[in-house]
């Protein structure tokens, strides 16, 4: 039986520094709509936009005279302080899709993309996307596969754009003991990158956890 849900949301943040230099203000509506295709599959999806308006003090790189004169090094430019506005709209989605393959196993993927102002003046808009495979082996042994991409790009005030990549891979071994101890064990790689530099790194942990229940550390 196929079930629909929908719904609106919107969200509203302002930002303002002190001494105030720069303020940012942002306002992003999302229609959301929830849908249960079968008892095993379900998906949700969201999507909007988000307006941002930035305002505050820069440095700006000017070229006093005709800018060919700077761009093949006649004339340097040069980095002048100055009030600065800047503005986007920019699409905002987020989407997720479970699914039951087997009494013990399920797989999910998402994929989002949102804008967020800061406090320094700029816009950080991320895009990610990403798949889960999770397996039951029994009531107390359970094991996930992740793999998650996201990309992020920083504009805003200052005149230089700049933007990164990180992708990771990561598998765990989740283990229930007695009296709501858990044992969970893994390892992961991951890359981060900046144009045209990147950074690889490779961990294995191991963790042992507890769980109260009702969420109180005491009774």
């Amino acid at each position: 039986t196929e079930i629909d849900q929908i719904g609106v949301s919107v969200s509203f943040s302002k930002i303002r520094t002190s001494p105030s230099t720069t303020s940012s203000d942002s306002l992003s509506p999302q229609v959301i709509w929830n849908r249960s295709w079968t008892e095993r599959t379900t998906t949700t999806l969201s999507v909007g936009v988000t307006d941002s308006k930035t305002k505050g003090l820069a440095n700006q790189r000017i070229c006093p005279v005709p800018v060919f004169f700077c761009d093949n090094g006649f004339v340097p430019f040069q980095i002048v302080t100055a009030n600065t506005e800047f503005s986007s709209r920019t699409p905002s989605y987020n989407g997720t899709i479970s699914t039951l393959l087997s009494p013990s196993t399920t797989l999910s993927a998402r994929i989002s993309r949102a804008t967020v102002p800061s406090v320094g003046g700029t816009l950080t808009d991320t895009e990610s996307y990403g798949a889960s495979l999770a397996y039951a082996y029994s009531e107390r042994l359970t094991s996930t596969l992740n793999y998650i991409h996201s990309s992020a790009a920083f504009t805003g005030l200052s005149s230089t754009a700049t933007s990164n990549t990180f992708q990771s891979i990561a598998g765990t071994l989740a283990y229930s003991l007695a009296d709501n101890w858990s044992l969970n064990s893994g390892a992961s790689w991951s890359r981060s990158s900046v144009n045209p530099n990147f950074r690889d790194a490779f961990a294995i942990f191991v963790t042992v956890g507890k769980t109260w229940p009702n969420n109180r550390l005491w009774p």
